[in-house]
């Protein structure tokens, strides 16, 4: 989640709690950390997400390059990876290359 720039996270281990439904305690303060309103460092996910367009605009343009070298296989490869780790953030700038 941190990846993708969502920093108001919090854990909570049970012991030896395995594969089971949740305790009536761990329950409540899973309801409890719902409630609480974490405020992330608006200058950290400015950043964040800035390095995530940074990547983001770099596939894009090394698929570009891949299709203007008529590299059409590549390409192809290129942009499903992208898609996988971008999924629709990189539309509509991936839909647009898939049909070039």
């Amino acid at each position: 989640m941190r990846n993708w720039c969502v920093f108001d996270l919090d854990a909570h281990i049970v012991p030896w709690a395995g594969h089971q439904v949740a305790s009536p305690g761990a329950l409540s303060w899973a309801l409890n950390a719902l409630q609480r309103q974490a405020q992330p460092d608006p200058d950290a996910v400015k950043a964040c997400r800035l390095e995530i367009e940074r990547e983001l605009a770099g596939k894009l343009q090394k698929v570009e390059a891949l299709i203007a070298g008529g590299k059409n296989d590549d390409a192809q490869k290129a942009l499903i990876s992208l898609d996988a780790r971008f999924g629709g953030l990189a539309a509509p700038f991936s839909v647009d290359l898939a049909q070039k």
